[in-house]
Formats: structure tokens, C-alpha cells, sequence
């Protein structure tokens, strides 16, 4: 299915019912993220006191890392959400509360907002330029399955990610003074503090490396998920891989381009009542084994839209 034949979405005020804001399923959303780290950082904490060997704590460790970047990927979707202000229903809680989900990952709702806006312009205005991270930047298209192996997982995976996500923070705290100034008085204190307790080593381990080193790398996944090789340009997305490591809290890909006024916690309503009048996304990411064929081997794009769960 090409782009041209793409199905058009019904208008804005039919899908107007999904617009409503709830602010207890918001700080649910963020509770539950900062629950999981909790757990797993504990956990790995235990392994590491319980257990001998010389594996059994860096696999926790690791383990723990995976589970914890793959909240900051969804602590990120939710600074996407109040980007959008499609978080709370209070409006300047979308801003004002970035504490609890943005800063901790280097991150403002207020920096976020302006790239992001015009990615959605990009997409919508189907410009030249809208996939230019991935058919440009990295050059998905133009290379073969080794080329893609060493730049979406490889490469990533060796720092390549952290390095440009670490250079980019440091640019943007310049230009922007306003965005190094709010970094500043996070990260500063939360270090001040942290220090004399001894939380240094736990803090680095369980939030700073995972921070620099996985989470830019599932960033670059779940980029890929969302638009390489989308009919229509944009992708929806289920299954535990992609709300756990690379989509949290933003598996309706295609959906949030269509109607970015839903909130991501009533995104589902949306898709299902798209399937249910016959317009929804024409292709849908369902597991790890679908993210990986659809970057190595040949999609049938053409395919009737699957029904989503």
C-alpha cells in the first residue's frame, strides 16, 4: 500500500470522544514507570548480596539496565504526551511537572516540544524531508542487511548512541540556556545529595549508565518501528517488546500522528474504533521478530490492516 492509497482518517471531531484528559491515569502512567525501576534496581541489588559466581550480578545488572532504559524510553513518551499536552488535564501540569518524567532523562517538555511539532508538520505535509534520519542519517534504505545490522544495533549498542545523545544534550544546554539552566538544577542537587548517603554508586548504575547507553540505543528502535518502511509513513504497535523496551507509552504511532489530541492512554479506543470503520493502520508491529523483519527482510505492505487486540 502506498502512501497515495492510504486509507483517510475520519475528521477531528468524530474521534473528539478520545480527547478526554484523566489526570489519575497520568500519575498512574508515572507512579508505575518509577515502581518498575525501583523493583528491578532492588532486585539486582539482592542478586548481587545473594548470589556467587562471577556472571550472576553483571546479567542482573544488565537485565536490570534493559528494564530500566526501556522506562526512560516511556518516561520520554511522556514528555511526548505533554509536548502535546495530552498528559494531564490541567494544562500547565504538562509543563510544570516535567520533573517526574523529563528531567530525570536530560530532558524539558519545553525543549521537547518545538523538534517534535515540526516532525508532525514533516509527516503531515509529506515533505522531502520527513524521513531523513532514517533514509539519510543512518541510510536504511540504501543499505544491505550487514549495513543495517551495524547501524541499528552494532553501532548503537558500542556507544555511538550514547556518544550523540551525550553531544547533543551538551549542544542544546548551550544554545538553549534555559533548557542547561533547568538540567543544572536538577542533576546538581540530585548529586549533592546522593553523595553523602552513598546512593552514588547505585544512582550511576542504575540510572545514569543505562540513561547514556541503552536508552538512546531503544530511542533509535523504537524511530525505526514507528516510520521505516510504514504504509502511510507512520506505524501502531503491540506486543511486550515494544511496550517494554522501545514504545512505552506510545504504541499507537500511527493513530498519534492522525489525532495527536488523544491521550496515549485512550490511543487504543481510538485504533479500535478505526478497525471497527475500516481505517485502521495498514500495518502493525506485534513482536521483536516483526521489528527485525521488517529492517532484513521483504514486508508485504499491501496486506489487509490486522485487527488490533
Amino acid at each position: 500500500m502506498s502512501e497515495s492509497s492510504f486509507r483517510p482518517s475520519p475528521p477531528a471531531r468524530e474521534m473528539a470522544r478520545f480527547a478526554g484528559r484523566d489526570d489519575r491515569r497520568a500519575f498512574a502512567a508515572i507512579a508505575g514507570d518509577w515502581a518498575i525501576v525501583i523493583l528491578v534496581a532492588v532486585l539486582a541489588e539482592q542478586v548481587r548480596g545473594a548470589l556467587e559466581g562471577p556472571l550472576a550480578w553483571p546479567l542482573a545488572w544488565l537485565t536490570a539496565a534493559a528494564v530500566i532504559a526501556g522506562r526512560q524510553t516511556a518516561m520520554l513518551n511522556l514528555t511526548h504526551a505533554a509536548a502535546h499536552r495530552a498528559l494531564f488535564r490541567r494544562v500547565r501540569w504538562n509543563e510544570g511537572l516535567d520533573v517526574l518524567y523529563a528531567l530525570p532523562i536530560a530532558d524539558t517538555v519545553a525543549h521537547y516540544r518545538g523538534p517534535h511539532l515540526e516532525h508532525h508538520r514533516e509527516i503531515t505535509e509529506r515533505r522531502a524531508n520527513r524521513f531523513e534520519f532514517l533514509h539519510d542519517t543512518l541510510g536504511l534504505p540504501g543499505r544491505g542487511p550487514w549495513g543495517r545490522a551495524w547501524v541499528v544495533f552494532l553501532r548503537p549498542l558500542l556507544g555511538h548512541a550514547a556518544w550523540g545523545m551525550i553531544l547533543g544534550t551538551v549542544k542544546d544546554a548551550r544554545r538553549d540556556r534555559t533548557y542547561g539552566e533547568r538540567l543544572l538544577a536538577f542533576w546538581v542537587p540530585l548529586v549533592a545529595v546522593a553523595a553523602p548517603f552513598g546512593a552514588l554508586r547505585p544512582l550511576l548504575c542504575y540510572w545514569v549508565v543505562p540513561l547514556l547507553w541503552l536508552h538512546p540505543v531503544f530511542l533509535l528502535w523504537g524511530e525505526v518501528s514507528d516510520h521505516f518502511r510504514a504504509p502511510g509513513g507512520t506505524r501502531d504497535h503491540t506486543g511486550l517488546f515494544h511496550s517494554a523496551i522501545c514504545n512505552g507509552h506510545g504504541l499507537y504511532h500511527d493513530v498519534h500522528h492522525r489525532y495527536a489530541f488523544i491521550p496515549f492512554y485512550r490511543e487504543r479506543e481510538a485504533a479500535l474504533h478505526l478497525a471497527h470503520l475500516g481505517r485502521a493502520a495498514p500495518q502493525c508491529s506485534r513482536s521483536a521478530l516483526d521489528f527485525v523483519r521488517r529492517i532484513f527482510g521483504e514486508v508485504a505492505v499491501d496486506a489487509p490492516p490486522p485487527a488490533h487486540p
